[in-house]
């Protein structure tokens, strides 16, 4: 009796041992466990891709505390803009405009002439101070070329007023009287005599009349041409000038 118990113990044991080493699944309802430990054992992989509902709540509290675990693009992340473009893309860069040019153009001057409106042909004349001058260098100044002789009354009586002019205008104004006889008279001893101090600048015509034809004489004297500041003619004629006639015909230039 006691061997018979001490066999039954002795089985117990060894069974509880053996049991507690394998892998127990879960039990089935139809009651083939010992078909199922049997193939389990034969391939123990064969139900690896079964479920555990205690995995799948696992993963889906895994799931839950990491959403982007998925593989789904977070939706914040199309949310934020792109900062890589250039910066400069959307900047103002017009091209300057050709309606509003940066310098107007320069207005075209006459034909050269010997009218009023015409283009002065520029002369340049021996001074008696021994010297010369060049009308081309006085752009800016409005120059009175006053063709003269010391033979001739008119001229030498309106010479004043045009000393006078030349003085109160000399910042703005050049007066050339231009001896007609080109040296060959008495031009230089009646202006040596008469003018010691003058702004006028006193010079002699050449043998070709140049002045006088340039100024567009008629054959007579005195003849005088206003020339504006830009070199076109705005006064052309033979008579004498008065003062109050020059300073009109000045101040006009000078204001236009």
């Amino acid at each position: 009796m006691k061997n018979r118990l001490l066999v039954l113990i002795l089985t117990l044991i060894v069974s509880l041992f053996i049991v507690g080493c394998e892998y127990i699944p879960h039990k089935s309802t139809d009651g083939n466990n010992g078909d199922e430990i049997a193939d389990q054992e034969q391939n123990p992989t064969q139900n690896s891709d079964k479920s555990d509902p205690q995995n799948e709540e696992d993963a889906k509290e895994d799931q839950e505390d990491n959403p982007k675990s998925d593989g789904k693009k977070d939706e914040t992340e199309d949310s934020i803009p792109e900062n890589n473009e250039n910066p400069d893309k959307n900047e103002n860069t017009e091209t300057p405009s050709d309606d509003n040019p940066t310098d107007d153009p320069t207005e075209p001057l006459p034909e050269i002439g010997t009218e009023v409106g015409d283009r002065f042909n520029d002369i340049t004349l021996v001074t008696m101070a021994g010297g010369s001058i060049s009308t081309a260098d006085l752009r800016g100044k409005i120059v009175i070329i006053n063709s003269w002789a010391s033979w001739c009354p008119p001229c030498k009586e309106e010479l004043p007023d045009f000393s006078r002019i030349a003085t109160e205008y000399k910042d703005q104004v050049v007066i050339i009287a231009a001896d007609i006889d080109a040296g060959y008279g008495n031009a230089k001893a009646y202006v040596d005599q008469n003018f010691p101090e003058t702004d006028i600048v006193f010079a002699y015509d050449t043998v070709y009349s140049d002045a006088y034809n340039a100024a567009g004489g008629n054959g007579f004297v005195p003849y005088t041409a206003i020339i504006d500041q830009s070199g076109v003619i705005i006064y052309s004629d033979s008579g004498m000038l008065s003062y109050s006639t020059l300073v009109y015909l000045i101040e006009s230039a000078l204001n236009k």
